[in-house]
């Protein structure tokens, strides 16, 4: 039988003589959920998880369960989200049916990750007064990035891990770099150079034809782009 529920059924005897007809009442009941996920789990704080209730039994069947720890929540039949503490959970499971329900205990134990290991670049080139950018990267997904012994003009974006700005001051600079996440943190030295800005060789921009008038005054004056040191005109 596929279906719970009771059924009449029609049952006819017959020979030369005539029949007999009687009538058969099946009583199909349903069999009491049984929960057949596992019961214990791992987790890592600040990592993804999932976990799916299932169990045997006649459908259909409602799930539930409770005492979840912070960062996770039930969406039937999923036990989904993201740790946000190390420690040992004792979730409530129950699975529920016409013919009764079964409860067991999830122990769900939560541990912090490995603390975060540097890998981005250990060396960077800057210029005096010009844009920078240098992202810190890490494993074990950082929850925050810091460093210190930046030169002036630059700045840590915490949460992203961008170091950014122009910087003020030129010569060689030994910064600290940190990622941290709940299982520690993880530091590197970043050997940045900021080098003197070097402006490009001027470029005429004053206007190229000019008016004057015999026995008259005039005046005519040279511009030019990246801040000249000297002027000259030849064919005067």
């Amino acid at each position: 039988p596929t279906q719970v529920g009771t059924t009449n059924v029609t049952l006819t005897a017959t020979n030369s003589i005539g029949s007999d007809n009687k009538t058969l009442v099946i009583t199909i009941n349903a069999i009491p959920p049984v929960i057949t996920s596992t019961l214990s789990a791992n987790a890592t704080v600040g990592a993804n998880f999932a976990y799916t209730l299932t169990a045997s039994g006649s459908q259909p069947i409602t799930f539930n369960a409770t005492n979840l720890p912070a960062g996770l929540s039930f969406s039937t039949p999923n036990i989904v989200g993201t740790p946000s503490a190390a420690g040992t959970a004792n979730i409530n499971l129950s699975a529920t049916n016409s013919a009764g329900s079964d409860n067991k205990t999830l122990v769900l134990n939560v541990s912090n990750p490995p603390a975060p290991v540097i890998n981005s670049a250990t060396t960077a080139t800057a210029t005096e007064n010009t844009l920078f950018s240098y992202f810190i990267t890490a494993t074990n997904n950082p929850a925050s990035y810091n460093a210190t012994g930046l030169p002036a003009g630059l700045n840590i974006n915490t949460t992203s891990g961008e170091i950014s700005g122009s910087p003020t001051a030129t010569g060689p600079f030994s910064v600290n770099l940190s990622a941290t996440n709940a299982g520690g943190t993880g530091n590197a030295t970043l050997n940045l150079t900021v080098n003197a800005s070097v402006a490009g060789a001027p470029v005429i921009n004053s206007s190229l034809s000019a008016s004057a008038s015999v026995g008259s005054a005039f005046s005519y004056f040279i511009t030019a782009t990246n801040t000249p040191t000297s002027y000259g005109a030849s064919g005067l």
